[in-house]
């Protein structure tokens, strides 16, 4: 009887022992911090990185544990994007399901998959964009909250897009014109703003054309070319319902491709004409954008003609012909200086001298801002004509001349008529002579 109760007594106290053993280990076990249970970092893929506007990508957040917790994972996706439309850093909360804020839901998508493997406890958690546009480039911030405690990584995510052009320069009221003396060194300086800096991404630089639709010529090698980061701070980036913020992080979403004037000078041929600050995409793309500002070139006058020209001798309606630049241009002050008679003579544009066949003239006929193509007109072509023309233009930049000589032209058809006589002489020569010789 003693023997059995001791033994029972000894029972008792094993099984007493074990299951105060067992509790502990439990209360041990559930004391342990949920960083105990986590396998690793959380893990944050993108799928690309980089895209083209109006493509797809997907972002997925791995967390792993030892085994399923106990508790409650809230998960969120967070991100800080560039918004296009305001020019300002925007924020936004991308929960599971249809719960997304301030973007419209058929182009985000977030879908949650739990799985058990190797006694490993996974959750998947996905973003996916479509349609992507370059406000939704960012840093995105995939967050897990377990008991009040955040676990996290993030992943910076471009949609490659010329966001906007602009130039920094010395122009006018309107912001539109350039101005500035022919020569001169003149400070310029334009910007891309894209959302990447890669150039397999990013093609632009600084072009020049004769008007805005024009075909535009790269002159990007006359301008140094830097790269500046628009960096921000992300601050303030609160998960809903929770008063705690994730840690500030240094961000960088856009950058600035600069150009700065290095060896461009203005040229009185430049008066008139647009320099495009263009940033494009990718080469050929269709999407991209195009800061124009028109040049506005002082400078004393200048020519573009020929110095000989040619005219049949009693042609009617003949003419010299040259374009004159000068900006400012004063019509009234571009003549014309030849011989006439026994003397020399000054024509004016819009005036003339003698009449009828004898009749010389002086005309623009056409005239813009920065240039004008004026003439001299023959009623009709004298032995006289044939002589050199001096045209003169002035404005308060100086006065300039040049010299144009007008000489006969041979007509083409008496020529040929007086080889055709020589030749038909020639064979009536022979003729004589053929005749003559059988006699």
């Amino acid at each position: 009887m003693l023997r059995s109760l001791a033994l029972f007594s000894i029972f008792a106290c094993v099984l007493f022992f074990q299951s105060t053993r067992a509790q502990s280990e439990d209360v041990a076990e559930k004391a342990q911090s949920i960083k105990d249970l986590i396998i690793g970092n959380v893990e944050v893929y993108m799928d690309p990185a980089i895209i083209d506007p109006n493509e797809s990508a997907r972002m997925v957040c791995i967390i792993k544990f030892k085994r399923k917790p106990d508790k409650s994972i809230n998960s969120i996706w967070l991100r800080t994007a560039y918004d296009e439309v305001t020019n300002k850093t925007s924020k936004l909360a991308l929960n599971l399901g249809d719960n997304i804020i301030n973007v419209p839901q058929d182009r985000f998508q977030v879908t949650m998959h739990d799985s058990t493997k190797d006694n490993v406890f996974y959750r998947n958690f996905t973003l996916t964009v479509t349609n992507a546009t370059a406000s939704d480039s960012g840093h995105y911030v995939c967050n897990h909250l377990i008991n009040n405690e955040h676990f996290r990584n993030s992943h910076n995510f471009t949609v490659s897009k010329a966001v906007t052009s602009f130039w920094n320069a010395n122009m006018s009221a309107n912001n539109t014109v350039i101005s500035g003396h022919e020569r001169n060194e003149i400070n310029l300086n334009c910007t891309v703003r894209h959302t990447s800096n890669h150039s397999s991404y990013f093609l632009g630089g600084v072009f020049i054309s004769g008007t805005k639709e024009a075909k535009r010529v790269n002159i990007s090698n006359q301008f140094s070319r830097s790269v500046t980061p628009r960096s921000s701070f992300q601050k303030d980036l609160s998960i809903e319902n929770e008063a705690q913020v994730i840690e500030p992080s240094f961000l960088t979403q856009l950058y600035d491709i600069n150009f700065s004037n290095n060896s461009f000078k203005l040229h009185y041929t430049h008066n008139g004409q647009y320099l495009h600050c263009l940033g494009v995409n990718k080469k050929n793309s269709y999407e991209k954008v195009d800061s124009v500002v028109k040049l506005s070139v002082t400078h004393a006058p200048a020519f573009k003609c020929n110095t000989v020209q040619k005219a049949r001798l009693y042609d009617r309606a003949r003419k010299i012909v040259c374009k004159v630049y000068a900006n400012p241009l004063d019509i009234n002050k571009i003549y014309w200086e030849f011989d006439y008679g026994a003397g020399k003579t000054k024509l004016k544009l819009g005036s003339s001298k003698g009449a009828n066949d004898y009749k010389i003239e002086a005309n623009s006929k056409k005239q813009s801002d920065g240039y004008a193509i004026v003439e001299i007109q023959f009623a009709r072509v004298q032995k006289s004509a044939f002589q050199k023309y001096k045209l003169v233009a002035e404005n308060k930049y100086g006065k300039k001349d040049i010299t144009i000589e007008l000489k006969q032209k041979i007509s083409g058809g008496s020529s040929g008529n007086q080889l055709a006589a020589q030749f038909s002489l020639l064979a009536i020569v022979f003729v004589v002579v053929q005749l003559l010789v059988r006699n």
